[in-house]
């Protein structure tokens, strides 16, 4: 039997302050065919309203719940890819690219998915969107918090 060479695993975080664009760039990348898009915004959800007000204002853990669960979820998908290479189960094409858009405005936020990507060995990408459009934050986020998420936003080049 042919021995199915392992594909390029990818990590794409992209980051930006809120209103930057990351859903949309996110979106742009989705059209590879194994690639799944998370977002800790699409957590805070009810009935295809964005509710993280009233969702926070009920648990006010629910954010840290919510990132938590995003990364478990990378962590899954992951596991899945290791368990077909490792048992040469062809019979499906699973996820080789997992897009994460959040905020990530310091780099300790991205730390549980730099060491997932290497206890799986897969690679890292970071993008940085910029707000170059001028548009508002779709989740109606205050100013002075984008302001603040602008002021500690860390970039290594």
């Amino acid at each position: 039997m042919q021995q199915m060479q392992q594909a390029e695993t990818n990590l794409i975080l992209v980051r930006g302050a809120s209103g930057a664009g990351k859903s949309t760039v996110g979106e742009l990348l989705e059209s590879h065919a194994q690639c799944k898009i998370l977002s800790t915004d699409d957590l805070f959800y009810i009935d295809g309203k964005y509710e993280f007000k009233k969702i926070m204002d009920k648990d006010p853990d629910m954010l840290r719940k919510n990132h938590q669960a995003i990364i478990d979820e990378v962590e899954v998908i992951m596991d899945d890819y290791d368990r077909m290479i490792r048992d040469t189960d062809y019979s499906w094409m699973p996820i080789d690219t997992v897009v994460v858009c959040n905020t990530f405005t310091e780099l300790w936020e991205m730390e549980p998915y730099f060491e997932l990507a290497a206890k799986h060995d897969w690679r890292v990408h970071t993008i940085v969107v910029e707000n170059r459009h001028g548009s508002n934050s779709v989740h109606n986020v205050p100013a002075h918090v984008i302001q603040s998420q602008k002021e500690r936003f860390e970039v290594v080049l």
